[in-house]
């Protein structure tokens, strides 16, 4: 079965890389949503314009966000760990990675039940030690 997040979030990682998200119309600047034209009824629009006169976010989307740096410091633990010194290190650095890994698979799972739309904006959890022996399989 395929991992469509993860070859999905490789290609976003790609194009951040090449600079194809740089200089993008609007970017820096918030987005203008018109409460009145936008697909929300009843409570859940309330609560969108609540929101947004406070200048915060849902709580899925700043799980999101967490989860997406949290997700990068642990890559950030699998390029050291394919370059660490020694084994020693290499050890420390897996068992802070497995740690961490497993912390955000927990976070990945409670936002796929929170999320609003989770058949398009679930996300897959790491696969943490096919990562390290992906990370070790470099030495």
């Amino acid at each position: 079965m395929f991992n469509w997040g993860r070859i999905v979030e490789e290609q976003i990682r790609d194009a951040q890389k090449k600079g194809e998200f740089d200089d993008l119309a609007g970017q820096g600047k918030p987005l203008d949503f018109d409460d009145e034209l936008t697909a929300l009824e009843g409570d859940l629009k309330m609560a969108h314009h609540i929101l947004k006169n406070a200048d915060a976010l849902p709580f899925w989307v700043e799980l999101d966000k967490e989860i997406r740096a949290r997700q990068q410091y642990c890559r950030d633990l699998l390029t050291q760990i394919g370059a660490a010194p020694s084994p020693a290190i290499r050890r420390k650095l897996v068992a802070d990675y497995r740690s961490e890994a497993k912390s955000v698979n927990d976070h990945i799972l409670h936002f796929n039940c929170i999320c609003p739309a989770p058949h398009t904006l679930a996300k897959a959890p790491i696969n943490i030690e096919a990562n390290i022996v992906e990370a070790t399989s470099n030495e």
